[in-house]
C-alpha cells in the first residue's frame, strides 16, 4: 500500500480503518474496514491502488478468512489474487515524462503556491495507467496541499495539509504512486500536467525537486 499511495495516504487510511474495524476481525475484515476508509476520505479514489496492494498478497476479490479468531481451521481461509474487472490494467505501451522546471522554490505561507509542469505527447494518448514519482522537499509537510492537474483540468488531491511533529512527517515523496483509478474513464493523457503545491502556513520552508508521470496507454 505505501509503495502505491504514498506513506501520507496510507497512514491516513489505516489509521481511519482502525476506527472502523470490528472486534475480533479476520485479516479481510480489516482489510474491507480501509476500503471503507478510503470511501469515505476520498470516495474511493484509491480502490484499485488498495485491490492490487492486498491481491498481490492474496487477498484480493474472493478471498476469505475465519469471522473470529480460528487458527485450528487453516482450510476455512480462501486465497485470491484477483482485482474487479474494472481495476485489470491491460497490457500497453509505457512511457514516461518528467518536469524540465524543478526544483522550484514552494512560496512559504502563500496560496498562490508553486507550479511545476511537463508535456505528455504523442497526442491523443489514451490513459490506462497513470503512475507518479513525487519529490518535495519541505520541513513540514502539514502545511502542504498538493494537487495534480490534468491537461483537462481534472485536479486530484494527493496530500491536504497531512502531517504531525517531532520530525517525521516533513518531506512528501512517492514512488510508483498509482493514480489510474482517481481520472474518469476516457481521460486523455495527451497534453500539459500540473504539480501544484502550495505552503498556507508560514515558518516552513521547502521545495519542489522533481515530478515524473509514467503513462501506460494503448495507442
Amino acid at each position: 500500500m505505501r509503495k502505491a499511495l504514498g506513506a501520507a495516504v496510507t497512514e491516513q487510511l489505516v489509521t481511519t480503518g482502525l476506527k472502523l474495524t470490528p472486534c475480533h476481525p479476520s485479516m479481510i475484515t480489516a482489510r474491507d474496514a480501509i476500503f471503507q476508509a478510503d470511501a469515505q476520505i476520498t470516495g474511493g479514489a484509491n480502490r484499485c491502488g488498495l485491490w492490487r496492494a492486498f491481491a498481490s498478497r492474496q487477498m484480493g476479490v474472493g478471498a476469505s478468512s475465519p469471522d473470529s479468531p480460528n487458527y485450528e481451521a487453516p482450510s476455512a481461509i480462501v486465497l485470491s489474487t484477483a482485482v474487479p474487472d474494472d481495476c485489470v490494467v491491460s497490457e500497453g505501451v509505457v512511457r514516461s515524462f518528467a518536469s524540465t522546471d524543478a526544483a522550484k522554490e514552494i512560496p512559504d505561507g502563500d496560496p498562490a503556491g508553486a507550479t511545476s509542469v511537463l508535456d505528455v505527447a504523442p497526442s491523443g494518448l489514451d490513459l490506462v495507467r497513470l503512475t507518479a514519482d513525487i519529490h518535495v522537499t519541505h520541513t513540514f509537510r502539514a502545511d502542504l496541499v498538493i494537487q495534480l492537474i490534468a491537461p483537462d483540468g481534472q485536479v486530484v488531491t494527493l496530500s491536504d495539509q497531512i502531517g504531525g511533529f517531532y520530525g517525521t512527517y516533513d518531506d512528501y515523496i512517492v514512488t510508483n504512486l498509482d493514480l489510474t483509478s482517481t481520472f474518469a474513464p476516457g481521460t486523455l493523457a495527451s497534453g500539459r500536467w500540473k504539480l501544484v503545491v502550495r505552503d498556507l502556513t508560514p515558518l516552513d520552508v521547502g521545495t519542489i525537486d522533481s515530478f515524473t508521470l509514467h503513462v501506460t496507454s494503448t495507442n
